[in-house]
């Protein structure tokens, strides 16, 4: 069968993609049982889909539980970077919004503070810088991410003196930074996803490996 998605704004023009409401009861158990991939669910859906119906989700299960709980995301960070999760003033007047979905970063940019406010966030005023961008940042959420198995967030990061601080990580983020931003996403998260019913090459480990003869 083909995909479900419990959010139809994310997943517009996804193809064999078919719209399901959220529903504790979970009346479409047939067709659950029966997809290939779950897109978008309510956290709350998460444990039964995985656990119950043995179904992939995209977001993955990481992303989810570690979005939802600030003190396990801090401990997942701390085990798998050389790095400081701070939740104290830091001497900025802007941040980084990076955002990974699949395998690929997809935007990295300046999230520069409001004039009236101290926030960053563009959705509240801030503005974007599209200056570049230090490789120890993208470097530092690669990391994370892979070592995590997170496959679409936007990452917040602040930068002192050269040294990337990793805030904290959102599971739903807005596109309004992202070229092309909703035709990309989607060219990206189908391919992705398609990327992994892939069966996996063969490698072969003949070369390199000398013939045994026999002495007479």
């Amino acid at each position: 069968m083909g995909w479900i998605s419990f959010d139809p704004l994310r997943t517009l023009g996804f193809p064999d993609t078919r719209y399901l409401k959220p529903d504790p009861r979970f009346s479409d158990r047939e067709l659950l049982s029966q997809a290939d991939w779950i897109l978008f669910p309510e956290y709350w859906q998460v444990n039964a889909l995985v656990y119950g119906y043995k179904r992939r989700i995209f977001p993955s299960h990481a992303s989810y539980l570690l979005c939802h709980d600030k003190i396990e995301m801090t401990r997942a960070f701390t085990a798998v970077a050389d790095m400081l999760y701070v939740q104290e003033h830091l001497p900025i007047d802007r941040d980084l919004r990076i955002v990974r979905v699949g395998k690929e970063i997809l935007a990295a940019y300046w999230r520069l503070q409001s004039p009236y406010t101290f926030h960053n966030n563009i959705s509240r005023g801030g503005d974007i810088e599209y200056s570049l961008v230090p490789e120890a940042a993208i470097a530092l959420v690669e990391q994370v991410s892979e070592a995590l198995g997170i496959d679409h967030a936007g990452f917040d990061v602040a930068m002192v003196d050269g040294h990337p601080y990793l805030i904290e990580f959102n599971r739903l983020f807005g596109n309004t930074g992202i070229f092309d931003g909703d035709l990309r996403l989607r060219n990206t998260i189908i391919q992705y996803l398609k990327a992994q019913d892939l069966p996996e090459r063969p490698t072969s480990n003949h070369r390199g490996k000398r013939r045994l003869r026999r002495a007479a």
